[in-house]
């Protein structure tokens, strides 16, 4: 008795291991022509980057990369920041595959609801674009204005897609100096008296996040003392590295600012004045 139970047992588990790695045909159930998306990682050229960025982007890779998620690994690996994750099998996906059929009859199928199961993830060129560009605005607002960011997507067999961004962050700038701009004098007394609340002060990091802060707070200042007019549009952003111009647009709430930034390579500008014309007409 005892014997054919454990024969029992073990016919049962041969067949639900074949069954389960037969699945392991992770792309069974896609079209010819797609592939799966099995991986996205950043990776930085530059291996000097600031620890605070590194962090700060790796923690908004979900609002960078628009395609961000890829099937879900075993133990539920985060494949975006451990490359470990490469080599994971799919367990939802492997369960997808088993459960095909069942799941395709239901739209609103009880595997899919409580995340037992997954669909594949297929990969989409126009979504790495798109990343590559959230990428380079993520970067920018962190105060790297030169960043570069290219992806490599790497075709591996099984129809799988790896795509890696690299990341060069390029240079960033401290702030040497903050100056309020205006010809109404109280304007400039009461901007300047507040600046212990600041977002731009000397010493710190110049990043067009903290650009804005300071913009929609000094808007704020004046309107609280009377301006009831005082938009941030009305309040006008300029940085300037003095060493050498190379003048560009800042990107959207700041149309017509100008960035002057240093673009001598010998002797490379670290600091930046900051200005904010206040227009007060």
């Amino acid at each position: 008795m005892y014997l054919k139970y454990n024969v029992t047992i073990s016919v049962f588990a041969g067949i639900v291991l074949m069954l389960y790695f037969n699945s392991c045909n992770y792309a069974k159930h896609l079209p010819a022509d797609e592939t799966l998306l099995w991986q996205n990682r950043i990776v930085y050229k530059n291996t000097k980057i600031d620890k605070v960025l590194r962090e700060d982007v790796n923690s908004q890779i979900g609002a960078a990369i628009v395609q961000k998620k890829v099937n879900t690994a075993i133990f539920g690996l985060d494949l975006e920041t451990f490359d470990i994750g490469f080599y994971m099998p799919r367990r939802r996906l492997l369960n997808y595959n088993l459960l095909h059929k069942k799941i395709e009859k239901d739209s609103n199928s009880f595997y899919l609801k409580r995340h037992i199961a997954e669909r594949p993830v297929a990969y989409s060129s126009e979504a790495t674009i798109k990343s590559i560009k959230n990428i380079k605005t993520a970067l920018n607002n962190q105060g790297y204005f030169y960043a570069k960011v290219q992806d490599s997507v790497v075709q591996k067999p099984n129809k799988k897609t790896c795509v890696y961004y690299v990341v060069d962050p390029g240079k960033n700038y401290t702030i040497k100096d903050v100056e309020i701009v205006c010809n109404n004098k109280t304007i400039i007394e009461l901007v300047n008296k507040s600046k212990a609340e600041s977002y731009t002060k000397p010493t710190e990091l110049l990043t067009l996040s903290n650009i804005s802060n300071e913009r929609d707070r000094i808007s704020q200042l004046l309107i609280a003392n009377g301006y009831f007019y005082m938009r941030p549009e009305g309040i006008l952003p300029i940085v300037d590295t003095t060493v050498a111009i190379d003048k560009k647009l800042l990107a959207g709430a700041f149309e017509g600012a100008f960035l002057s930034l240093d673009t001598t390579k010998n002797k490379p500008a670290t600091t930046a004045k900051l200005q904010f014309i206040i227009n007060d007409s």
